[in-house]
């Protein structure tokens, strides 16, 4: 209904991190200073552009449970060609990733990682009524992920192939003695 949101979800104890390191745990007493800290740390690690244009991100509704889930309500244009995404947030939280997907009517959804090998920032544009990053076309997505099924597929009959190849041990077993299997082998005629 021409009304846009930037939803941050993630759990309490990754938000209270964050929070920790900038303002140390006994930087606030109850729940709502909690949230005036965590609203200044988003501020800093959050950065959202439409077109090139930085959004001005205010103004947050948190609600925090053990899903803390942050609200921005945004006043968009109806049509854009490019979202980027910087989400730093949780950058210091070991091997963090986090997840960016844009919703709009009409336009296949596609899912976008925000992690350290992309500087927990993603570029997307619409191409072919889909979301993909800029510089890489559905198509040639399409294509890395047929390369790297093939190559997966070689991997796999080759290993096989050298199973197959190998000569199976020849274990010989009688029923009809009562020495352990070894001493058979050694006395096998």
């Amino acid at each position: 209904n021409g009304q846009w949101t930037l939803q941050i979800r993630g759990a309490l104890t990754a938000f209270e991190y964050v929070v920790h390191q900038e303002y140390t745990a006994d930087g606030y007493s109850t729940p709502e200073e909690f949230q005036e800290l965590m609203a200044g740390v988003l501020s800093q690690n959050l950065t959202l552009s439409i077109d090139n244009e930085r959004v001005e991100l205010n103004d947050p509704n948190i609600k925090l449970g053990h899903e803390t889930i942050v609200v921005y309500r945004l006043n968009l244009p109806s049509e854009f060609q490019t979202v980027e995404m910087k989400n730093s947030l949780f950058e210091n939280i070991y091997k963090s990733k986090s997840a960016f997907m844009v919703l709009k009517n009409g336009v296949k959804r596609n899912l976008f990682n925000l992690e350290e090998t992309n500087d927990y920032t993603a570029k997307v544009k619409i191409e072919d009524d889909a979301f993909v990053l800029q510089g890489q076309s559905e198509a040639s997505i399409g294509i890395s992920e047929n390369i790297l099924f093939i190559i997966a597929f070689f991997l796999i009959l080759f290993a096989v192939s050298l199973v197959v190849g190998l000569k199976p041990v020849q274990v010989i077993h009688r029923k009809d003695s009562g020495q352990p299997i070894e001493n058979q082998l050694k006395n096998k005629p």
